[in-house]
């Protein structure tokens, strides 16, 4: 683990995919919306998302996209 301005910076454990995943959830789109952004199948985006929430030790989506926020997942790529 590394510091990003005195703070413990988590390791990242998702995927490039589950982050995009997360970021257009987190933006309020719906998962069919999402997958049509991303040419997946709705189903393929909702198995990103919930591996993301798996991996990030979250309850729900909206838990999982505060502890990515906090962790400054959405800032170290895509978008």
């Amino acid at each position: 683990m590394g510091r990003i301005q005195g703070r413990l910076r988590h390791p990242t454990v998702c995927s490039d995919r589950e982050i995009e995943c997360l970021k257009w959830y987190a933006r309020g789109e719906k998962v069919k919306r999402t997958a049509e952004i991303l040419s997946l199948s709705p189903r393929t985006v909702r198995f990103h998302l919930d591996l993301a929430r798996a991996k990030l030790g979250a309850k729900s989506l909206a838990h999982a996209v505060a502890i990515a926020a906090e962790r400054g997942l959405f800032f170290q790529r895509l978008f």
